[in-house]
């Protein structure tokens, strides 16, 4: 449901019956002949079906998944006619034994493939259990992506399917009815005429009952998003007794995309425009928008006004308010969004999106040509031009911000065929196994949608609100009200029930955000990733951006270089063997490693846990600093690391005083392959993480790359006589210059899921943690901090103890801490320069712990 980028139109008008009137009355026949009855799939006539590798897709881990065609009827009122092709992928449960059934997945559109999407599921925090119980399968529904696919020819400026340009004036609404009409007659004339009557929601719905029978599952569960809400719905509406566990996430009235529910996108720009604005207005400084939320609505009026007279390059005032609507779809594109708004009221035009060349997948002209064909042969769209004009008047008084453009006049008005059949009649006829999801500000499916989707389900359905604006509940990276208590229905058998969520963003995490946004405000970062977890679920956000080219906005769920928190891993897993009564922590290195540490009879296991060996850092030596860019480009082995430490004299005697030294967690990682003979990296894997469910969390070697999405890292080289610093790109480094001591890749999420393990008692017996949270004082001008065996305990100003450990890579920070009474706070950070100062950090921790 996404209109294109920045200048996309779409427009047509005038009489529809291109094909003469025998197409019409072959139309009518098959119109009577599909309203008799759900034409259901006989569970005998089952074919086996054959999985194969799915196609591959950049990017995007498509070996994770099986793929096979369906054949369906093209049809369903002639069954034993020509027959169409629908693709399929599957992600099987992860615990086979536990297997509840299979659930299909639609991401919306209408037109969107959806190949990729059980793979989305793996992204999502605390989804566990649905990875385990349900074969998570998607498909491309017919017309689209590598099911039987359709076109209408069109070119780039033609594929904004869902809605029409914002028309100025009249003539406006004249000449884009115009472009309207010429879009229908090319998909008349373009398309497969046999097909292009038949690509419709009831006949997607029929098409998934064959995938159930296909696969042989008396049931499905279904989870749909944005359009996919209205397929589920409809689903459930012909085949009530096969359905399990039903999600509807944002929400369409239950009529679906009829000309009202494209119109409400009006309403769902002037709900949702407030959260920007308030946002924008917090930011004033940087992007000079107004320092009121009332401000920056004033300036969005002007920009527009201006926009209409006087273009900007390709930038008009329709595709100012197209972008607006697309930004609003989530948060993160409110930095993106804010900056081409500074840019254009100086006069400038912002970089624009570049259109995915065609033929890939997604297939950009296939997916607005399918989008089109299921909008105008699901319902009878009004045909008279006089009916658009006295809709864009009353949008203008009731919905300025994007009501003209939503009730423009569209393709649908003009399309060569009629519908071949009524639309589905939602209703509650069925058992209460519906769960409606919604946020209360969406900009495309507002809440009147969901409000009347409820009432057409009646007492099969619930519907839980959320106090938060957006597009779909399960996307959105803040707040866990909602989507814990949507993970927890699909894997239970409790009835649906109304509900509501408070706003993820108020009281103390409304106070971080503040914080997190102030660090990169300041210029101390060019990205900040923060997560919370207390016993209301997790929250997280993001603030800056994901590089200083592109300026994407940061993401939430990105991944980046731990560093140093790397020290609590490989301390769990030495402490692990401690427990095992393999290794004891008083012994002396020798009687594990003979021969390889200088004095190492005098050195025990506790000593290089806790940074009291005295062992001298090679890191601090030419060529192996972890700040030295040229050095962070060749690989290292553990061996040569040591030797550059043990070529140096202690820095103290065994145990006389604390000095960190990154020289003490390569070689307990030599402790952990020379005891269990498997390499660190592997015991790491086996102990931690495939245990915990750590999918993001990597141990990259030699590798230099982070995998996507993650923000970038940046160091100020400094200047020559007479020349600025020079801001580098160094999120590009080998890692093994630190190995065990240093090189993970992970997530907020995964360090959260880890300490909260470790810390918890669920990894370590109570005396080998209690033997872990024993500490030793550090820096004598930092009484409050204090090292364990692999983790810190910090005093915060309120008195309140809280664990973790905390890295500093080149361009990467990581802070970690864990109170006691279970809450946890996790940050990635991405400094300017070196590191970031102490005290933004601290503010931050302690607007979540000080409460």
């Amino acid at each position: 449901m996404r209109p294109g980028s920045l200048c996309t139109i779409l427009d047509q008008v005038n009489p529809r019956r291109e094909f003469g009137r025998m197409a019409r009355l072959s139309v009518l026949s098959v119109m009577l002949a599909a309203a008799l009855a759900p034409v259901a799939a006989a569970e005998t006539d089952r074919e086996p079906v054959r999985w194969h590798d799915c196609p591959s897709i950049p990017g995007i881990p498509m070996e994770k998944l099986r793929c096979a065609t369906v054949t369906v009827p093209m049809n369903y009122a002639d069954p034993g006619g020509r027959h169409i092709s629908i693709e399929i992928s599957r992600r099987q449960a992860d615990n086979p034994a536990q297997r509840r059934g299979v659930m299909l997945l639609n991401p919306g559109g209408p037109g969107g493939p959806a190949l990729p999407m059980p793979l989305q599921f793996e992204q999502l925090p605390g989804a566990e259990a649905v990875l385990g119980s349900y074969d998570l399968v998607a498909f491309d529904p017919r017309g689209v992506g590598l099911s039987t696919p359709v076109t209408c020819r069109l070119r780039p400026d033609q594929r904004n399917g869902s809605v029409s340009p914002y028309p100025r004036d009249e003539a406006d609404i004249d000449r884009y009815a115009q472009r309207a009409r010429e879009v229908a007659q090319q998909c008349g004339k373009d398309s497969d005429r046999d097909l292009l009557p038949h690509i419709t929601t009831a006949n997607t719905a029929r098409d998934m009952d064959r995938i159930r029978v296909a696969l042989g599952v008396p049931r499905i569960s279904y989870y749909g998003a944005s359009y996919g809400s209205y397929l589920g719905a409809v689903y459930a509406s012909l085949f009530p007794q096969r359905t399990d566990r039903v999600v509807l996430d944002a929400v369409l009235g239950p009529q679906g995309l009829d000309v009202d529910g494209v119109r409400r996108f009006g309403q769902g720009v002037q709900d949702r425009f407030p959260d920007f604005a308030a946002w924008a207005a917090k930011r004033h400084s940087t992007y000079q928008l107004g320092a009121t939320p009332q401000a920056v609505t004033v300036k969005f009026y002007a920009l527009a006004a201006r926009l209409d007279r006087e273009p900007i390059g390709k930038v008009d005032g329709a595709a100012f308010r197209a972008s607006l609507f697309n930004a609003l779809y989530n948060d993160r594109s409110f930095p993106g969004l804010a900056e081409s708004w500074r840019l254009l009221d100086n006069g400038k035009e912002p970089p624009r999106d570049n259109e995915p060349p065609g033929g890939g997948y997604p297939d950009m002209e296939n997916r607005a040509a399918a989008q089109l064909h299921v909008l105008c042969n699901d319902s009878d769209w009004p045909e008279d031009i006089g009916h658009y004009r006295r809709a864009v008047r009353l949008e203008r008084l009731l919905r300025p911000m994007f009501g003209p453009a939503a009730a423009n006049a569209h393709p649908c008005a003009f399309w060569p065929v009629d519908p071949v059949e009524p639309p589905v009649a939602i209703t509650s006829r069925g058992p209460s196994n519906i769960l409606l999801v919604q946020n209360l500000r969406d900009p495309a499916t507002p809440l009147r949608g969901a409000q009347l989707m409820r009432a057409a389900l009646g007492q099969r359905a619930g519907l839980l609100t959320v106090d938060a604006g957006g597009h779909g509940v399960l996307n959105q990276a803040e707040g866990t009200c909602a989507r814990d208590i949507v993970l927890r229905f699909m894997t239970g058998d409790q009835p649906p029930r109304d509900g509501h969520c408070p706003s993820p963003g108020g009281g103390v995490h409304e106070k971080v955000k503040a914080e997190v946004d102030a660090l990169v405000d300041s210029g101390e970062a060019t990205a900040a990733l923060v997560r919370t977890r207390d016993s209301n679920g997790q929250w997280a956000a993001a603030a800056g951006v994901r590089d200083l080219t592109t300026r994407l906005p940061a993401d939430a769920r990105g991944k980046f270089r731990i560093a140093s928190t790397t020290k609590a891993f490989t301390a769990t897993v030495v402490l692990q063997l401690v427990d095992e009564n393999r290794i004891a922590l008083d012994a002396p290195v020798e009687r594990y490693l003979p021969g390889l540490v200088p004095d190492g009879a005098r050195i025990t296991v506790r000593q290089v846990l806790n940074h009291t060996s005295g062992l001298h850092d090679f890191a601090s030596e030419p060529g192996y600093e972890a700040w030295n860019y040229p050095a962070l480009q060749r690989s290292h082995t553990p061996a040569e690391l040591l030797a550059v430490a043990f070529a140096h004299p202690p820095t103290n005697p065994p145990g006389a005083k604390w000095d960190y030294s990154n020289t003490n967690y390569v070689l307990a990682g030599q402790l952990i392959e020379r005891l269990t003979g498997r390499p660190w990296a592997a015991e790491v894997q086996r102990r931690l993480l495939r245990p915990l469910g750590m999918r993001d969390t990597t141990l990259p070697g030699t590798s230099k790359t982070i995998p996507r999405p993650h923000a970038h890292g940046y160091m100020r080289v400094p200047p020559t006589e007479g020349a600025r610093p020079e801001l580098i790109d160094v999120t590009s480094i080998n890692p093994s210059v630190v190995g065990s001591a240093g090189e993970i890749i992970s997530t907020t999420e995964d360090l959260t899921r880890f300490f909260d393990a470790l810390l918890g008692g669920r990894l370590l017996s109570r005396d080998t943690l209690t033997q872990m949270r024993t500490t030793v004082a550090t820096h004598p001008g930092a009484p409050r901090w204090r090292d364990g065996l692999g983790v810190f305990s910090s005093e915060l100003s309120c008195g309140l103890k809280v664990w973790g450990h905390d890295g500093g890579a080149l361009g990467f920070q990581t802070f970690t801490a864990r109170s006691d009474d279970g809450r946890q706070l996790v940050l990635s950070v991405n400094p300017y320069d070196d590191l970031v100062p102490d005290a933004p950090i601290k503010r931050i921790q302690e607007a979540y712990f000080c409460r």
